[in-house]
Order: structure tokens, then sequence, then C-alpha cells
């Protein structure tokens, strides 16, 4: 297994050097667009509208772990704030309407950001295609959660 390893490593080292020939490695790894911040392709403003928003994991660990599942819609404003209105569910008990409120931020280079919402939960994104689809993780400890979010109009 090591020699696996070892030749696939060795393999993809000479790949590396292969295409430097053709173009410098500074362009194979990192696109003359993303080298420069005059070439952003991401903003506050990439986010903004309204987005039907889906959302499912686990909330807890261990034992005391529990299924989650919501769907909504939530408002931005291109500005870095968002209200959302969804209805959750845990565990298959009793579904309940959620208001919230959110900060937003982008990172204009990578199209990536974070949320933080009024209750305390938070996320990170990717924005594809100019913010037509958003997908998320939470980064809230003992959060299992994860969706998408598209633009409605």
């Amino acid at each position: 297994m090591k020699r696996t390893i070892g030749l696939t490593t060795l393999f993809s080292f000479l790949a590396v050097l292969a295409i430097s020939e053709v173009k410098p490695i500074s362009t194979v790894i990192l696109p003359p667009a993303q080298a420069s911040s005059d070439n952003q392709k991401c903003s506050l403003s990439s986010i903004k509208g309204s987005y039907a928003i889906q959302l499912t994991g686990w909330i807890g660990s261990g034992a005391s772990r529990l299924p989650f599942a919501s769907a909504g819609t939530f408002s931005a404003d291109g500005n870095g704030y968002l209200q959302m209105v969804d209805t959750a569910v845990i565990d298959g008990g009793q579904a309940f309407q959620r208001n919230l409120t959110a900060t937003y931020t982008v990172d204009a280079n990578t199209c990536t950001g974070s949320v933080v919402s009024s209750i305390g939960g938070s996320f990170n994104f990717q924005i594809i295609d100019k913010g037509k689809k958003i997908i998320h993780v939470s980064t809230t400890p003992g959060t299992t959660i994860s969706g998408t979010s598209t633009r409605q109009f």
C-alpha cells in the first residue's frame, strides 16, 4: 500500500512538472482572475432578493442526536443583512415556525461567506452562479446541518 501511495504522489508531482513546462505553475494553481483583487467575482450584493431555503441534518451528538429539517424563505438586502421565516421539525415532533434575522459576509475572491443568526446559529456558504444558488453548512457546535438556497426572483 505504501508503494501505491508513493507512486501516486510521484506521478502527481511529475504531472505538475510537465504542466509547468507548458504554463507557469502559478497559472495552473491560481488563475489570474483570482490573483487580482481588481477582478472580484462576488460581493455582498451577490446575495440579494428572495430565496427559498431548505436545511436538513442533526442537532446534538451521540445518544442525544436528533434529526432536523426546515424549509422556508429569506430575503437579503445585498448589504449583509437578511430576514428569514421557515418551518422546522425536530425528531418528527410538532412543526414550528421560526422568524430570525442574520448578518452575512462575503469573500469577494472565493465567493464564500458566513452567516450569524439572531438565535446564535452560524453557517458557512458558497455562492453559485452569481447568487442564483447558495449551499450552506452549519458551523454551530453540536449541529450537523447543511442545505441549499435558490433565488426566487
